[in-house]
């Protein structure tokens, strides 16, 4: 073994370095490509299964051409203007990735991707189901298709079956890390609810967002308000059942 192992090496050390064929020309791709077209492996399988828009190719000793005469014959096109509008509107690969690619995105709802997945995984208490990696990756694709400015803008009403709803589910848990972001304290007063993480407070097993619409006095909900904010911020009870009794003995 050692003989053959030093033999290998010695090969490896007299080959030429190759030039790569650099990112994968899918917009949304993050990979690298592996065919003289500019394409990874899995877009390259999808571009021959899709028709080849646009009519890329290369001859079919390219990779002679390459390795053995360091020529570089190009790529042709019957229309390279469809082409590039394939590699703009192919999706990425859900299944094989173990990260979701937001390459695409425009720029508020790739940062809110960021926010909550990061949250997320910091969340002692995650609550709803699971975020599968891949279902996440078709959330974004979705939302990269409709061209939203933010998940707040996605429709999720009515909720479809299957893949559909499954990732309109994780959008929907989503949306209450947003909330800590777009509202602050004074905002949620006005909006009759209150975080408790805008305080630095979590209770074990609930969740950050207490909703007071139960209070349909304004006046009185807003002194619920002011209560509970006083306490969370001098003197937070180990659990939320103080703040509960308050906000029940409110309700009319």
């Amino acid at each position: 073994m050692g003989q053959i192992d030093e033999d290998l090496d010695e090969w490896m050390a007299r080959q030429p370095v190759m030039p790569a064929f650099g990112p994968c020309q899918v917009d949304v791709c993050p990979e690298e490509a592996v065919h003289l077209l500019g394409l990874c492996r899995r877009h390259f399988l999808l571009y021959k299964k899709e028709g080849k828009r646009g009519g890329a190719r290369v001859p079919n000793n390219w990779g002679r051409m390459l390795t053995e005469w360091g020529s570089n014959p190009g790529v042709s096109y019957d229309d390279q203007v469809a082409f590039r509008l394939w590699c703009a509107a192919a999706g990425t690969n859900h299944h094989a990735y173990a990260k979701v690619s937001l390459r695409g995105l425009r720029p508020l709802i790739k940062a809110e991707f960021k926010w909550t997945m990061f949250h997320h995984t910091e969340d002692p208490n995650p609550r709803g189901p699971i975020w599968d990696l891949s279902r996440i990756q078709l959330l974004v694709e979705e939302c990269r298709q409709q061209r939203v400015n933010s998940l707040v803008d996605l429709d999720l009403e009515p909720s479809p079956k299957g893949h559909y709803a499954r990732r309109h589910s994780i959008a929907k848990a989503m949306l209450p890390y947003l909330r800590l972001v777009y509202f602050s304290r004074e905002d949620t007063r006005d909006a009759g609810f209150i975080e408790t993480e805008h305080f630095g407070v979590r209770f074990k097993h609930r969740l950050s967002h207490w909703d007071l619409g139960g209070v349909s006095q304004r006046w009185l909900r807003d002194l619920l308000w002011d209560s509970l904010a006083a306490r969370l911020e001098s003197d937070p009870p180990r659990t939320g059942a103080t703040l509960d009794q308050n906000r029940k003995g409110s309700w009319n």
